[in-house]
């Protein structure tokens, strides 16, 4: 009955999410069986294969990753967002990927700011290698792979194991695996230098405690934009709020940059300063 249950769930999500994904548009046929070809291939070998992403980059999916996988399926699985970062990011900007896993948004980014770069935060040993191995992928030389967790102050923290993609800072009691990471604050990384033109925080319910360790970044007079998994954090909304920060959502189709609204591919939300919203939106439109 479990296996039942499980196929039936996989089932659900081939023909809700991967032939509903925009990049599968007109293809549904070859993107379930793309689908189900990985799932034969990662329990039938061990190996990983190399698949596209976009831009001329690719992504090494492996079994151990499910983010991979996703990118396997639908190629921009968080599509309003990579496709914000693909349409935001110029030559020379910075982007800053916090809670980087194996990649996606760290090699999308910095293909974009070729003469700018990317900096990774990924405190998990197994998936800071494996994004080595995807920026080595792409001959990518302006990207610095850093081993830290992002928080409010600089310390040592508990971060767990195990999880994949969910891995993040223990801030409650747990009694699962977890291991020793160092924690620094994104003022610390960020400035004095420019401010980056994206930050994307991905932080598994500690990104309230990032921001408080980020407000001059946030205070800046050319702050970035925030692409930021809220799931129920309220306290987050609020202290972006404060700072003068829209809550918005991006439309690739129409190049537009909403206020409200919810992504149907992500739980993350945009945040961008009140008063640099029209540059943002102009920047969109002519990119």
């Amino acid at each position: 009955m479990t296996r039942l249950a499980g196929a039936l769930r996989w089932c659900r999500f081939v023909r809700e999410y991967v032939l509903g994904h925009p990049c599968n548009r007109g293809r549904p046929v070859r993107s379930a069986a793309r689908a189900l070809a990985w799932q034969v291939r990662k329990r039938l070998s061990g190996r990983a294969l190399v698949t596209p992403l976009a831009d001329g980059t690719s992504l090494r999916v492996s079994r151990d990753h499910t983010c991979s996988a996703l990118v396997r399926y639908v190629r921009l699985p968080e599509y309003d967002d990579l496709c914000l970062v693909r349409d935001l990011l110029g030559e020379y900007d910075w982007f800053v990927d916090v809670g980087a896993n194996v990649g996606v948004y760290t090699v999308l980014a910095a293909a974009r700011a070729r003469a700018g770069g990317v900096i990774a935060l990924e405190p998990d040993p197994l998936a800071r290698e494996e994004l080595e191995r995807n920026v080595q992928l792409n001959g990518l030389r302006n990207v610095v792979v850093r081993g830290e967790a992002a928080g409010e102050a600089a310390r040592e923290v508990w971060f767990t194991r195990e999880l994949d993609s969910r891995n993040h800072v223990v801030a409650e009691p747990f009694a699962g695996a977890r291991r020793r990471a160092p924690m620094v604050t994104l003022d610390a990384v960020c400035l004095p230098v420019a401010a980056p033109a994206i930050v994307k925080l991905d932080a598994e319910g500690y990104a309230s405690a990032v921001l408080e360790g980020a407000r001059e970044l946030l205070g800046h007079e050319r702050p970035p934009a925030w692409i930021v998994e809220v799931l129920d954090d309220r306290s987050l909304v609020r202290l972006l709020r404060g700072f003068g920060y829209v809550a918005c959502t991006y439309d690739p189709d129409r190049r537009s940059l909403d206020e409200g609204g919810r992504s149907r591919w992500s739980d993350n939300l945009v945040f961008v300063r009140a008063d640099r919203l029209a540059p943002v939106r102009h920047r969109l439109r002519a990119s």
